[in-house]
């Protein structure tokens, strides 16, 4: 594969190297020829630090990763390069194909190699990839094989959702003794161990990744967050020591990273990774934007934090109610707004509020009351609790004492503010309080919104 790049070079440059991303490179081509791969490795990403928009770079990359084993790290580097860096380099599908042909997924070693041969019917890789789609055509037992690798490691994945561990870990193991070097198994059955209990189990496991596959990242951030919930200060910081020094150009990395970092604490590491791939344009699911928040919300970045739970809520509207602020605090120090947001969950969720002081307690009586006459109007709901909780705060708990008097006045005063005016009589009649009493109240809330 390397030859075949080196040859492409020659043929595709076009953009010149500046000096020292071309000194890196050659430096590191040498060390590729001399089968000093890891020396390569690392000259090659030094290289791609100071020309990241030069796809041969990253191209040889991939080739030295693809000799080492790395097929799926190749892959992805060489995924990079067609959908960001030039469009027009389609030989990387003739690479990608071979990636995954040495992986036994051949379905889509098929699929990639017809892939170059579409784009590209007169290239350089015509009869490699004619040669290519020969052999993959022997054997058709290897397509539906890869068929179950998808299926098996998709079940496995929903059965850890539903907290079916033992289940997922019995596939886990059928996939690993049928495809040993498939890293994402041995990860996920960590985790799976882990989450039953079978922390010993799950260290072993991780080990093992990191003795067969030096440097996997995904078990370097499953081994930090274990030692964190395991109480282990001294592991985890020197484990964070090594991670902080590690630069990831691939996004799934930056994502592990960033979650990672905001599981054990370090929000300031959180924040950096995680809006480096917003930046970066990446379209991040509901789980990304609820790590951005937390790390946002602690740094106190409160724009961020707010635009990102939004995002979270979109994506994931059971999470409402849930946001680190809303968590965080005791009900008395939440804002108005965020007391809103709290109350109307706790509701939709059945869940029993608890407050610290006799104050918010006696404020609640009055939301309930509001909450049960107005539960029915979805649209003018949120808005007259808005009202109280704005209010609540100001009040002294010897002016809480009446909440029907008070949830007469709110609605009174709500009413008049919409343009639907009513009387002081018809609102003590609803809440059964003389007309006396909702004047009075009335008029203690009027001077408080002034």
């Amino acid at each position: 594969m390397s030859k075949q790049i080196e040859a492409t070079r020659e043929k595709a440059v076009v953009i010149p190297f500046h000096l020292d991303g071309d000194y890196f490179y050659k430096k590191g081509l040498r060390a590729y020829r001399n089968r000093d791969f890891e020396r390569s490795i690392q000259l090659l990403k030094r290289a791609h630090e100071l020309e990241p928009e030069e796809p041969i770079i990253l191209c040889q990359l991939a080739a030295v990763l693809s000799e080492i084993g790395e097929y799926q790290t190749s892959t992805e580097y060489l995924r990079i390069v067609i959908n960001e860096l030039d469009p027009e380099m389609v030989e990387c599908y003739y690479f990608i194909a071979n990636n995954f042909a040495h992986l036994g997924l051949f379905q889509e070693a098929k699929r990639n190699a017809l892939k170059y041969m579409e784009l590209s019917p007169d290239g350089e890789f015509i009869e490699d990839t004619e040669d290519l789609l020969e052999v993959l055509s022997l054997d058709s037992d290897e397509e539906e094989d890869e068929d179950d690798i998808i299926f098996l490691q998709d079940h496995a994945r929903d059965l850890m959702e539903k907290g079916q561990f033992q289940e997922a870990i019995e596939i886990l193991h059928e996939l690993i003794d049928g495809h040993p070097q498939f890293w994402s198994a041995y990860n996920n059955l960590a985790l799976s161990q882990f989450y039953m209990g079978k922390t010993d189990e799950a260290l072993k496991t991780i080990e093992d990744v990191l003795v067969k596959n030096p440097g996997n990242l995904h078990a370097m951030c499953n081994k930090v967050v274990i030692h964190f919930y395991l109480r282990n200060d001294e592991v985890v910081n020197n484990l964070i020591d090594h991670l902080k020094v590690v630069h990831p150009m691939l996004m799934e990395h930056r994502y592990k990273l960033g979650a990672t970092f905001g599981m054990v604490g370090r929000f300031d590491l959180s924040l950096q990774w995680l809006l480096s791939l917003k930046k970066a344009g990446y379209d991040g699911d509901a789980t990304y934007y609820y790590w951005l928040t937390h790390a946002a919300y602690h740094m106190k970045h409160e724009q961020v934090a707010q635009y990102s739970w939004k995002k979270v809520l979109i994506l994931s509207p059971d999470k409402r109610g849930s946001a680190p602020w809303e968590q965080a605090k005791p009900l008395e120090e939440k804002s108005h707004s965020e007391l809103l947001s709290y109350y109307l969950h706790s509701k939709e969720q059945n869940k029993v509020i608890s407050v610290k002081t006799s104050q918010y307690e006696k404020g609640l009586l009055v939301a309930d009351l509001l909450y049960t006459r107005y539960q029915d109007d979805r649209s003018n709901l949120p808005t007259i609790l808005a009202h109280w909780f704005h209010l609540l705060p100001m009040l002294s708990e010897k002016k809480l004492n009446n909440a029907s008097a008070l949830a007469a006045a709110v609605e009174f005063l709500f009413l008049e503010q919409i343009g639907k005016a009513t009387t002081q009589a018809a609102v003590s009649r609803i809440y059964n309080i003389s007309a006396a009493t909702a004047r009075k109240y009335i008029s203690l809330l009027n001077a408080y919104r002034k």
